[in-house]
């Protein structure tokens, strides 16, 4: 019993210790569905589509630039969906979600979305063009680096 305990914890912390960025939106009020899949316009007919552009700090090279496109329509009277591609060039990430949003009349006033994102990330960095070598902390002139 204990070693299928030890099993399962392995595997939760296993899943869950990812260490990947997400792209940062400053402005991400033009496109909520990225951050929040239940997030839906309840407008029958209507369709939003974009794409949205930021770059941290202009004019320095290597700066984190985040490109979004998207799209959300609805299906039916009830049921949203969007669709959304982002890339962040900051380690090379891609990210693609689908989104599928529920719509539930809770009184005359009030309604709740439900939302189900569903996609993949893909994240790649090029250790080997890293400038670390260059720093006078981590060169062979100093052989034990100071401690900060």
């Amino acid at each position: 019993m204990r070693s299928y305990f030890i099993l399962i914890t392995a595997l939760i912390f296993c899943c869950s210790a990812l260490a990947q960025q997400d792209p940062q939106y400053t402005q991400y009020i033009y496109n909520m569905s990225t951050v929040n899949a239940a997030y839906v316009k309840d407008q029958p007919g209507l369709i939003s589509a974009g794409l949205l552009y930021r770059q941290q700090w202009q004019g320095i090279e290597g700066a984190p630039e985040t490109a979004n496109a998207f799209v959300n329509f609805p299906v039916k009277n009830k049921v949203e969906l969007s669709t959304n591609y982002v890339r962040d060039q900051i380690g090379d990430a891609i990210k693609v979600t689908n989104d599928f949003a529920y719509i539930t009349q809770v009184s005359s006033l009030f309604k709740l979305a439900y939302g189900l994102k569903v996609g993949f990330n893909n994240f790649r960095i090029n250790a080997l063009g890293s400038d670390v070598a260059d720093d006078p902390v981590f060169s062979q002139k100093y052989p034990n680096p100071p401690l900060l």
